[in-house]
């Protein structure tokens, strides 16, 4: 399973065909797809999410970043979340429809998330605030907080969940 950007289409290719999903206009190449492979994620150039469905293309969420600050999007490995940076960090349940759980505020740019692979801890990196929090994703409470050196671009929990590694700008 494949996804390519032809034009402004996003394009699903599979062993048994093809299947042409939406139009996107302005699309922008951030493309996530969800673990189980049931939807597919855009950010569209002007800053709104797009999730539609694998099985028969049909959109299931759209919003709008007024802020202009989407900068990835983020399933968690048990692909129950979607979390997108933008003015914080919004994150979706699959479960309840798409429907907005959470909105975490971060206080600055975030560019780096990360979930555990139990989907029950998430890591925020900042730009600004140049710090890392993990928030526990049953009470969406902060449970620890790194200042780091500069930006926090990219983050990863271990295999075990026991460490965090995380990539920023700093001198290293």
């Amino acid at each position: 399973l494949e996804v390519h950007t032809e034009g402004r289409k996003v394009l699903l290719q599979q062993d048994v065909g093809e299947q042409m999903f939406t139009s996107l206009s302005n699309f922008r190449t951030v493309v996530q797809l969800h673990p189980g492979l049931k939807f597919v994620a855009c950010v569209l150039a002007k800053k709104a999410v797009l999730v539609l469905s694998m099985a028969d293309g049909s959109e299931v969420l759209r919003f709008s970043d007024t802020n202009g600050s989407t900068m990835g999007l983020f399933w968690s490995p048990d692909g129950s979340l979607l979390a997108v940076p933008c003015g914080g960090v919004r994150v979706f349940s699959v479960d309840a429809g798409f429907a907005q759980v959470q909105h975490v505020e971060a206080g600055a740019l975030v560019f780096g998330i990360a979930f555990d692979n139990t989907s029950t801890r998430m890591a925020v990196g900042t730009m600004g605030s140049n710090r890392l929090t993990v928030w526990d994703v049953a009470t969406w409470k902060p449970t620890r907080e790194f200042q780091t050196k500069q930006m926090v671009f990219s983050i990863c929990f271990s295999h075990k969940a026991d460490r965090l590694a995380y990539w920023d700008f700093g001198d290293h």
